[in-house]
């Protein structure tokens, strides 16, 4: 028996869910995602005694719930709908944690506007007015423009909007600046003020993984035990940017690294984690990070962060030689255009690399005047 509240079926559509009806309340369930929705029977009484609540609960144990607001439907509302809908499929918390940023703003000033009432001109301006008044930079402004369509391409999706309003909305031009690779002395710098204590052993071997793998500073934090392969030297990434798994090879200086670390490894036998304190304890990323300015302290090296280990290793590779396409696959890209960029940082001879690779010159001679 199909629900009546059309409130309801949207709540179901949004779960991939069959809808049936039980006496007293309505229980809406979904095989395909394992979650189970229960509207109370308050929500289908009357639209006029006040919002309607859902509730979700997902397969493990946690719940999320809403209100179902009346009509018309403001921007706070497409907002709250979505929140729950993307932490009951479980998107990451650094995913969850960058739109709230970015929507904060949004919602401060447009979070009581029918989305119906926003388009392209108000919201260009609008931005507009964040670069002077709140220094937005360009890439700021773009990040806000991504968030927004994700919560109205969701809207849409979900038949709350006829449209997407801000459809035609377009990212403004942004400089695409990379950080500057460590120099071969600010490498030697770095390693050497790590010291040769417990600590320092611990750090000298983190630094050398990122400079040997490019690893991000989250999946290097994350690694355990279970993820090296010393034999085949691979490291293996569970939870990669976007949840992605892969797995990322490594050379036999880290190898060597890794073997002295473990032997000095303090930890009880059950602790997964592959980098621990002096007591044993796991070493989180923000340990990670402060560890890290402290070396750079020591070393002298000003602007020194994690993320550059990343950009020494892509922008060491391509000089080397080493292949773009590999090198997209062990950083994790998704698409090619990030790991293009690092073509330019590498003063890449594309030139060079064309006369060499010329399907004119090697089908027509390279002294063919037609």
């Amino acid at each position: 028996m199909k629900s009546r509240n059309p409130y309801a079926r949207k709540i179901a559509r949004k779960a991939g869910a069959s809808c049936r009806i039980r006496t007293d309340d309505l229980l809406i369930t979904s095989q395909s995602i394992d979650l189970v929705i229960f509207v109370t029977k308050s929500i289908y009484a009357s639209r006029s005694s006040g919002p309607l609540r859902w509730r979700i609960i997902s397969s493990n144990g946690r719940e999320h719930d809403g209100m179902i607001a009346e009509s018309p439907m403001v921007l706070r509302t497409l907002y709250d709908w979505w929140l729950s809908d993307a932490e009951a499929r479980g998107l990451a918390a650094k995913t969850l944690s960058f739109y709230r940023q970015r929507l904060a703003p949004v919602l401060a000033d447009f979070g009581q506007t029918d989305p119906n009432d926003l388009n392209v001109l108000i919201l260009r301006q609008w931005l507009k007015e964040q670069q002077t008044a709140r220094g937005w930079t360009a890439t700021t402004v773009n990040h806000t423009i991504t968030a927004l369509k994700v919560l109205l391409n969701f809207a849409f999706d979900e038949e709350m909007l006829d449209k997407n309003p801000l459809a035609r909305l377009k990212k403004i031009n942004a400089p695409q600046r990379l950080p500057a690779p460590y120099s071969d002395d600010e490498v030697q710098r770095l390693l050497q003020a790590c010291g040769g204590n417990y600590n320092g052993l611990r750090d000298k071997t983190i630094l050398v993984v990122l400079l040997d793998t490019g690893l991000r500073m989250g999946e290097a934090a994350a690694l355990q035990l279970a993820d090296v392969d010393l034999t085949a030297m691979r490291l293996h990434v569970r939870h990669g940017k976007g949840d992605k798994a892969r797995v990322v090879p490594f050379s036999a200086v880290t190898r060597r690294m890794l073997l002295k670390w473990l032997s000095r490894r303090t930890a009880d036998a059950r602790e997964p984690a592959l980098w621990t304190t002096s007591v044993g304890t796991p070493m989180t990323a923000n340990a990670l990070d402060l560890a890290h300015t402290r070396i750079a302290m020591r070393a002298g090296v000003p602007g020194a962060t994690l993320h550059r280990w990343r950009h020494t290793f892509a922008t060491r590779w391509l000089q080397a030689g080493g292949s773009l396409t590999l090198l997209q696959a062990i950083l994790g890209h998704a698409t090619s255009f990030m790991t293009l960029r690092y073509g330019h940082v590498a003063g890449l001879d594309t030139a060079a690399d064309h006369r060499h690779a010329s399907p004119a010159t090697q089908l027509l001679g390279a002294r063919w005047r037609g």
